[in-house]
């Protein structure tokens, strides 16, 4: 599936990472610092319950909140001197984090200049302390005073240790140091008692602080741009969407475009597989003839083997007759038909090509031929004489009926009896016909021809004709019984390994060298030998 569309995906994959790469060198760089802050004291509590950790994680979510209202930032803003930005932009700037785990905030600022970055992230931080003693708990005095007697209890009890130490540390105690030493004991019972409930009061009413861990420093390098990380997601996600787009295009794509495309639709062996010409288009149609222009070529090559494989399929019997048809026009039924007549004719066999598409004729403007004459005048009338309608060509085997003037009835003159007694005619003067005929979903004509022919073959384009088309023109001839006995794989995209046509032209390879070098009408000027070999005479 992949195979066709590597080159593709690749190309894809680098234009992406390429440009992803250059492009990050001309975003501006963006700085990022960040504060850290936790919520409560249930982390530095020495016998921390749920409810407190609980507590402080509903504390959090409301900071983040707050730290999103206008009068946080205005504060923020002016105390760092902001003032080229309102505060929805500015709110872009600087945001607020809780953690899922534990009561921590993490204030984050992006800025061009990192000392910028880190004072925002600090004046977040600082506003959201400010504001924390207003939220749900005891007013500042009261916890300072409670900080204050924390403070002094602590300092007394490590005083009255130090004493106690120094008389226990004596070996024989009077009686009034081992009354000093039960004084002191009890005193230090008592103080530790005190603090005990000073620390599990304060603990139990200050469940709303805020403290900050970790303030913010200026970074070393920028967080954005980030080249290599760019260039790898692009790449990645070109390598995705294109392989996805490759995916759904196959997906959706029902042309046929293999050798098993065509026996899996139609049931019928590849006769044969016709690269693409490279530039064909732009050439002229004489161009395409690399049976006689270019014979040592792999195109010429092509029709040789389906000459072989079409007189394997009747060993018994040799054909005589072969329409060739295709289901929409544009599928280089002509140009097959005109090449097969060709290595037929260089076989040694006595060729008749029949131009039977009567509505647009093609083998004359290919062969470059006179159509003032031809098929419709030998059906016409019954006295016209063959001789003067079969054109010749330089191969000596190969003789030309153009299609004539084109009728007002094409469908009723190939489906008479005339039509009939034409064919019979033909056949009696040469070896070999290949009949040149419509596509058979445009019109019936095809159909009419295929029915009275030794054998078919369908010309498929490759990648372009669509499987349900195929499959239905198969089902046309099989309606009228024609002997289908293959399939021709046209257009197929040429490997590396496949030459060019003009390769090994009828010249030499200086002369199909030149001719490539040259445009369509200098060549036509400079190859008169070809063009003699094409067109013929009566």
């Amino acid at each position: 599936m992949f195979r066709p569309w590597i080159k593709v995906v690749l190309a894809a994959t680098v234009l992406a990472a390429v440009g992803a790469y250059f492009a990050s060198g001309f975003l501006p760089r963006v700085f990022e610092s960040e504060a850290t802050l936790v919520v409560g004291r249930a982390l530095t509590s020495a016998n921390p319950t749920g409810e407190q950790f609980q507590t402080a994680q509903l504390l959090s979510a409301s900071y983040v909140e707050l730290a999103g209202e206008r009068p946080i930032l205005e504060e923020v803003m002016a105390d760092v001197g902001v003032t080229d930005v309102t505060t929805e932009q500015f709110s872009k700037v600087v945001s607020v984090s809780a953690s899922r785990e534990v009561p921590f905030l993490r204030v984050t600022a992006q800025d061009g200049d990192p000392e910028r970055a880190a004072a925002i992230a600090n004046a977040m931080a600082e506003a959201l302390v400010a504001v924390a003693s207003t939220i749900g708990g005891p007013d500042s005095e009261s916890a300072r005073f409670v900080e204050e007697a924390l403070r002094t209890t602590q300092a007394r009890i490590e005083s009255i240790q130090d004493e106690i130490g120094e008389l226990v540390a004596q070996a024989n105690l009077t009686p009034a140091e081992q009354q000093q030493l039960d004084t002191l004991e009890t005193r230090l019972a008592s103080l530790q008692t005190a603090y005990a409930g000073l620390l599990q009061f304060s603990q139990n009413t200050s469940v709303n602080q805020l403290t900050v861990t970790s303030s913010a420093v200026p970074p070393d390098g920028p967080a954005s741009p980030r080249p290599m990380f760019n260039t790898l997601i692009a790449a990645v996600l070109a390598l995705l969407l294109s392989s996805a787009l490759v995916y759904g295009w196959t997906r959706l794509d029902d042309t046929v475009k293999t050798i098993a495309d065509v026996e899996r639709i139609t049931g019928l062996p590849t006769l044969g597989s016709i690269s693409r010409m490279p530039g064909e288009r732009d050439r002229e149609p004489m161009y395409r003839l690399a049976a006689l222009l270019y014979p040592r070529s792999p195109g010429a090559e092509a029709f040789r083997t389906l000459r072989t494989n079409l007189d394997f399929t009747s060993v018994d019997q040799r054909l005589r007759s072969v329409v060739l048809t295709s289901s929409l026009s544009g599928e280089g039924k002509t140009v097959v038909s005109t090449n097969l007549a060709i290595v037929y004719a260089q076989s040694g066999r006595r060729t008749l090509l029949v131009d039977a598409d009567l509505r647009r004729p093609g083998i004359p403007r290919i062969l470059r031929l006179d159509n003032t004459a031809g098929l419709t005048n030998l059906l016409r009338h019954d006295d016209v004489d063959l001789d003067e309608l079969l054109q010749t060509t330089e191969e000596p085997n190969l003789r030309v009926l153009t299609s004539g003037p084109i009728p007002p009835n094409p469908s009723e003159l190939l489906n008479s009896n005339r039509m009939a007694e034409v064919m019979d005619m033909l056949g009696k003067i040469c070896d070999v016909i290949v009949y040149d005929s419509p596509p058979i979903q445009a019109v019936t004509d095809a159909a009419l021809l295929a029915a009275r022919a030794d054998a078919t073959i369908l010309v498929v384009h490759a990648g372009r004709t669509r499987e349900p088309i195929v499959r239905n023109s198969r089902q046309a001839l099989a309606k009228v019984a024609a002997h289908v006995v293959g399939v021709v794989l046209n257009q197929l995209p040429a490997s590396a390994e496949v030459a060019y046509y003009g390769a090994l032209a009828p010249d030499g390879p200086g002369q199909a060298t030149a001719d490539r070098d040259q445009p369509a009408a200098a060549r036509a000027v400079t190859r008169p030998e070809a063009q003699r070999r094409i067109g013929g005479s009566k």
